[in-house]
């Protein structure tokens, strides 16, 4: 989560000295912040390629509020996985390396597996199956190897190598100049 955030303190000073159309331009600059990073943040995990099913991409929000004397303005995602994307996952020092995840710990890794046919079922012929059956056999084969294996879907996983996009974070530190020099403006 990305927050920008003015304290009771300064926001109070600022409105004895400026009014209340002060605070409300605040709110409004610090709105079109929030909304430059939402949207930019969107716009860095699609350059990523990191959009499978659009739910990431939907969850990012971006929140104002005026409250108690202070501003507040929020970038979030409400998605589990966000801070692995955001952050990478696994670090052994400054590397991120490859970790087993068990499709019981993650069942959204599942059932992205089976999306993008990582884990696939055959028919009698060898062919995969384009309709998922409860009988059936999965299967994956190894990106390394080239080898099919027989994949026990309740027990089995997959190993993970997430590079981190920081797709918060990079749009953050570009706007964040921006809003002070804006909100410096402002009290001028």
């Amino acid at each position: 989560m990305v927050n920008i955030q003015i304290h009771q303190r300064d926001y109070q000073r600022l409105i004895e000295q400026y009014g209340n159309e002060f605070a409300q331009e605040v709110s409004r600059v610090t709105q079109t912040f929030t909304q430059r990073i939402q949207r930019d943040a969107r716009e860095h995990l699609r350059t990523e390629g990191k959009v499978d099913s659009g739910a990431l991409i939907n969850s990012i929000k971006e929140e104002v509020h005026l409250y108690n004397g202070k501003v507040s303005g929020q970038v979030y995602s409400g998605t589990k996985y966000a801070r692995f994307i955001h952050e990478g996952a696994k670090h052994e020092g400054t590397e991120i390396v490859p970790f087993f995840v068990s499709f019981q710990v993650a069942p959204s890794l599942r059932q992205w597996a089976i999306r993008k046919g990582v884990l696939y079922q055959k028919r009698k012929d060898g062919q995969r199956r384009r309709r998922r059956s409860r009988e059936a056999t999965w299967y994956m084969t190894s990106q390394k190897t080239g080898k099919e294996y027989r994949v026990d879907i309740k027990k089995g996983g997959l190993k993970v190598n997430i590079q981190p996009t920081l797709f918060l974070e990079k749009p953050f530190e570009r706007y964040k100049e921006q809003y002070l020099r804006k909100v410096q403006e402002l009290v001028r």
